[in-house]
């Protein structure tokens, strides 16, 4: 959070701190600090008040969504499900994507197992359509690294046998499935 609340109290431009805001709730509310998030959150609500832009009220969705999902608030899906809408409309695929990885989680934390799986679907997709490949994995719940140059597991775990010390005179239990290394080791 020292960075965070350090970068907000170097801004004075209530615009360049807009954004800041809603990056320090997000953190405040991975940290559990949601004092500090209902503070950032009240400072970018009067923020957009003042300016009132789509594109802040957006961000001002976004973010009141993820402090109601951290609070359990039921009506968090709704305010996820604006933000959603909002980033569509303005043509913002990473913000839409965001938005609907947490309409996700609110939807699930709500019970709506269907609606919570298609959002994360969704987003999954948006975030693939953009190359943000880490952010697909997170929203489809995926706790698996990705791995390099479209290794399958087995692929990756032979790798990681053969790093530790393994030779070709040592069978492995499994084939990897490919036709090659089974003729040629088998």
């Amino acid at each position: 959070m020292t960075i965070i609340t350090s970068c907000v109290a170097q801004q004075s431009n209530p615009l360049g701190r807009a954004g800041l805001l809603a990056i320090l709730v997000q953190v405040a509310v991975g940290a559990g600090d949601l004092n500090a998030a209902h503070r950032a959150m009240a400072e970018l609500e009067t923020t957009v008040a003042t300016f009132g832009t789509a594109s802040l009220r957006a961000t001002e969705q976004s973010t009141r969504g993820r402090m109601m999902l951290a609070e359990a608030d039921p009506a968090a899906s709704v305010v996820l499900q604006q933000a959603v809408d909002s980033w569509r409309g303005l043509g913002v695929p990473f913000e839409e994507a965001t938005a609907r990885t947490l309409l996700g989680q609110a939807l699930h934390t709500a019970g709506d197992e269907s609606g919570s799986s298609a959002s994360f679907d969704a987003a999954a997709r948006l975030f693939d359509q953009i190359g943000a490949r880490l952010n697909a994995q997170e929203a489809l719940g995926s706790s698996k690294r990705a791995l390099p140059a479209g290794l399958t597991e087995r692929e990756a775990e032979v790798l990681r046998l053969v790093a530790g010390g393994l030779t070709n005179s040592v069978k492995l239990r499994q084939p990897i499935g490919c036709p090659w290394w089974t003729a040629t080791n088998w």
